[in-house]
């Protein structure tokens, strides 16, 4: 039977169902506000004007959710390149090799967030700057770090804790370890 591995357009294409559900119960709801205010107003709209505007808010919300989740994807999109033509490897033929399936993948090697569009492999990131991850707003919500590369470019990881700090964590747990088995970046691991 047929592994069916990771490919780099499972991973960064937007999962339609996230797109889909908020598009439908907004467009829905517009829909229904305008079936209801033709009804119950004096001068109501034709059925069919009606129809046409809720049809129409149920494309702009779904113009809108695309539009808030392609620049991200296409982000992770260039990232992963920039990393198969600087480690000189095809990401298909990594997932294959490594019996990858899940787009929520998580080893020494590959750090994958389908949800957040992230892709690292271990080789690519070789630091982070100035050890320093930064509470932005100081509401323990919204962080920012800045991955290093082999490239000598950097990654700027800015939202929500989890996407900011879980591949920093994945980073610092694959270090060198001090004869203790700890990471031997204490400082930063003790940040976290």
């Amino acid at each position: 039977m047929k592994q069916n591995y990771i490919t780099k357009n499972k991973i960064f294409k937007p999962p339609f169902r996230r797109i889909a559900a908020p598009t439908l119960g907004f467009g829905g709801a517009i829909f229904a506000i305008m079936q209801i205010i033709t009804l119950v107003v004096d001068d109501p709209l034709p059925w069919s004007k009606s129809l046409f505007i809720g049809f129409g808010q149920f494309l702009l919300w779904f113009l809108l959710w695309t539009s808030i989740s392609l620049p991200v994807r296409i982000a992770g999109l260039r990232q992963l390149r920039k990393q198969e033509k600087f480690l000189n490897f095809s990401f298909n033929d990594e997932m294959e090799k490594g019996n990858i399936t899940n787009p929520e993948h998580i080893c020494h090697q590959w750090f994958m967030s389908e949800e957040s569009a992230l892709v690292f492999h271990r080789d690519y990131i070789c630091g982070i700057k100035d050890d320093e991850i930064i509470d932005v707003k100081g509401d323990g919500y919204i962080f920012e770090a800045t991955l290093l590369t082999s490239e000598n470019t950097k990654i700027k990881l800015k939202g929500l804790r989890s996407r900011v700090l879980t591949p920093i964590v994945w980073y610092i747990d694959g270090e060198p370890k001090n004869e203790k088995g700890e990471p031997e970046n204490v400082y930063l691991r003790n940040k976290l």
